[in-house]
């Protein structure tokens, strides 16, 4: 029995320090400004990794990802990802879509000073767009961000990003695709 409590205090120990690292959001946003704020929070959602363009201009937010892999490695010299599974990432209209639907749902729910979201994906043969304002945004989901945050996953986030339906009618209404 003696031998067990010093584990204790050690695991205790260690489970609070782990705790003490993690900074409130309020920190986050004070120690930030609205532009690295974006950044984070691009850096995010799926695919937030290969934009080469994030910009704050007032209150929109314009993402460009250019979908080569040169491009990329120039950006991100020192990702270990490789040109295969960085072309693999978009393989199909889904996985497009999904990234363009996730990024200003998610801009808008975390940032409340970005009112407007344009996001580019210029891909090899193809753009993929899509541009939304709040006003839009919260005429679409029926409220404000604030007022489903209980629930975001489920009523919000998983219908416009992960259901197929739920998808393909948000990129209609908000999104374009352009064959080059």
């Amino acid at each position: 029995m003696k031998r067990i409590i010093p584990i204790l205090l050690l695991a205790c120990s260690v489970s609070c320090q782990k705790k003490e690292e993690i900074k409130p959001v309020t920190e986050i946003v004070a120690e930030n400004t609205p532009q690295q704020l974006l950044e984070i929070e691009v850096s995010r959602v799926p695919g937030g990794s290969f934009p080469s363009v994030i910009e704050l201009k007032g209150d929109t937010a314009n993402i460009v990802t250019k979908y080569n892999y040169n491009v990329y490695k120039l950006d991100h010299p020192n990702s270990s990802l490789d040109e295969k599974s960085y072309y693999e990432y978009f393989n199909t209209d889904r996985a497009y879509k999904k990234s363009l639907n996730k990024m200003p749902i998610e801009i808008f729910r975390k940032l409340p000073n970005v009112n407007n979201v344009k996001y580019k994906i210029a891909a090899i043969h193809e753009d993929y767009e899509i541009s939304i304002n709040r006003q839009e945004f919260e005429n679409y989901i029926g409220g404000k961000p604030e007022t489903f945050e209980a629930e975001w996953t489920k009523k919000v986030s998983d219908p416009i990003t992960y259901d197929d339906a739920g998808r393909d009618r948000f990129f209609k209404k908000f999104g374009k695709y352009t064959k080059k």
